[in-house]
């Protein structure tokens, strides 16, 4: 377990890091809410030793600074067994996950178009931590508290390309 731990952790490091850096335009701090909407009949679950990985089509739904919808797939390492993991609800297990998503929408009243990667922890009951990296249009980072399968808060600063 502490094997896969670090491997998500130097993971999460190295996305992060990846991020495009700034390179025009000037940064700007946003915030605002997402709303989640999940495509459970897309929903694959792999027992991985004694976890459980999980992949998912979704959407979230931005409002606040960024207004759009992100499309992707999430992929989590459930800590739990795929039986455990497919008869209990969505969050009652803590995981490691990342989204890849494309998102289109409005930033700063201009269409844009970007990747974002959101990946985080989320803890026993469905609680979130996580970070969203920009790139494409806009780059930039941002953290989000949330809840698994509702939505939650956005906070950060992008720059505009």
């Amino acid at each position: 377990m502490r094997r896969i731990t670090a491997l998500v952790i130097v993971t999460l490091l190295t996305t992060a890091a990846a991020a495009e850096p700034a390179s025009a335009g000037p940064s700007t701090d946003v915030s605002g809410d997402f709303t989640v909407a999940v495509d459970f009949a897309s929903l694959s679950l792999s027992p991985v030793g004694a976890a459980c990985a999980l992949t998912v089509d979704g959407e979230l739904m931005f409002g606040g600074s960024l207004e759009g919808i992100a499309h992707g797939v999430t992929s989590a390492l459930v800590l739990a067994s795929c039986d455990d993991v497919a008869t209990n609800p969505p969050g009652t297990f803590s995981d490691l996950f990342r989204a890849d998503l494309q998102f289109d929408g409005v930033f700063a009243g201009a269409g844009i178009s970007a990747d974002i990667v959101y990946q985080g922890r989320t803890a026993p009951g469905g609680g979130i931590s996580g970070l969203m990296v920009f790139s494409g249009e806009i780059s930039g980072t941002a953290t989000v508290t949330a809840t698994l399968g509702v939505g939650g808060s956005y906070a950060g600063i992008i720059v505009t390309r």
